[in-house]
């Protein structure tokens, strides 16, 4: 039986040599044409037109090229970086209310007042010199009354009340000189001036009068405008406002909400600012407020147009002036 299969295992066997023969023929074919197709695109003009571009700085600044491009060198020269819109606006407290009286003026440091008699007048007050001139104050004096007081009684000298840098400004006609001193109280210390300071033509106050506020004071202690409990809208979102909350509670609060802004307070600058969470000059919408929070003495547009504004934004922003105008100061940077 072993001699009869003997041509049959010779068969499969040979079977099985032209079975690997032909994967072989088969593998071979695909590379013949694997390799006439890539020949092929040795002839595409396109291939030897390919460009490509590099930087000095990655990190800076990317490039790319396509077949278009032609050889050469470019230097890049950035003329203005992108950066998000700002809203800021300073609150009240840090001026002078020149309406009140003094100790409810919001002094930085506080007017000092001794029992006093001048003339048939009697109270708490002080007094000042100006080139040897006295000016009385009273306790119940607003810093309007004390500088009407100094028009009229010191002799070439003009005093008023620089609103913008919170400072009494004193002016004498000529450019001559000035001098201004305490002498009971501490009217000149209170508003910013040195003890005996000394100017030619125009004196003006070291530092400047109103408080410093801070972001952990209330909002009903921090702001001479009355805020109280109520609504204010920020990029069509309602925030809402408690007068008892303090400055940086209701900065996380905004923070916090979908108004798509950083809300922060700079203590050194005495800003309130409202910046735009994405790069460029996207209009920042400060819409109603019945907290009164946004009716600032101070209201700042940095960086403004930009760009055009839409009807929306054009609508608002003379609601905005129309509300301030003659009220209330607006600086457009």
């Amino acid at each position: 039986m072993e001699i009869e299969s003997i041509p049959v295992t010779r068969l499969q066997k040979s079977a099985a040599q032209m079975n690997a023969k032909l994967a072989m023929y088969q593998e071979m074919n695909s590379k013949v044409l694997a390799l006439k197709t890539a020949s092929e695109k040795l002839g595409e003009t396109d291939l030897y037109r390919t460009m490509g571009a590099s930087t000095a700085d990655t990190s800076i600044f990317t490039s790319t090229a396509d077949k278009t491009a032609a050889p050469g060198t470019h230097e890049v020269v950035v003329k203005q970086l992108g950066t998000s819109s700002v809203r800021a606006s300073s609150g009240s407290v840090t001026y002078l209310d020149t309406t009140k009286t003094l100790d409810q003026a919001g002094y930085r440091t506080a007017p000092t007042f001794v029992n006093r008699t001048v003339g048939s007048t009697s109270g708490q007050g002080g007094a000042f010199t100006i080139n040897g001139t006295t000016v009385d104050y009273w306790k119940t004096d607003t810093l309007d009354d004390v500088i009407a007081r100094i028009n009229s009684t010191v002799s070439g000298v003009t005093a008023s009340y620089d609103s913008t840098a919170d400072k009494l400004v004193l002016t004498r006609s000529g450019g001559g000189s000035i001098q201004i001193s305490d002498t009971v109280g501490n009217f000149v210390v209170a508003n910013g001036f040195a003890n005996n300071q000394v100017g030619s033509g125009t004196l003006t106050p070291n530092t400047r009068a109103g408080k410093i506020v801070r972001a952990d004071m209330k909002l009903s202690e921090a702001f001479t405008t009355p805020v109280g409990d109520g609504v204010m809208s920020i990029n069509g979102v309602a925030i809402a406002v408690k007068q008892d909350e303090t400055i940086q509670q209701l900065i996380d609060k905004i923070n916090r909400s979908g108004a798509n802004v950083t809300a922060s307070f700079s203590t050194t600058e005495n800003t309130f600012k409202l910046t735009g969470k994405n790069m460029g000059s996207t209009e920042i919408t400060m819409g109603s407020d019945s907290s009164g929070l946004a009716r600032a003495d101070l209201l700042i547009l940095d960086d403004w147009a930009l760009h055009p504004l839409e009807g929306t934004g054009q609508h608002a922003l003379l609601e905005v002036i129309d509300d301030r105008t003659g009220i209330r100061s607006t600086l457009v940077t």
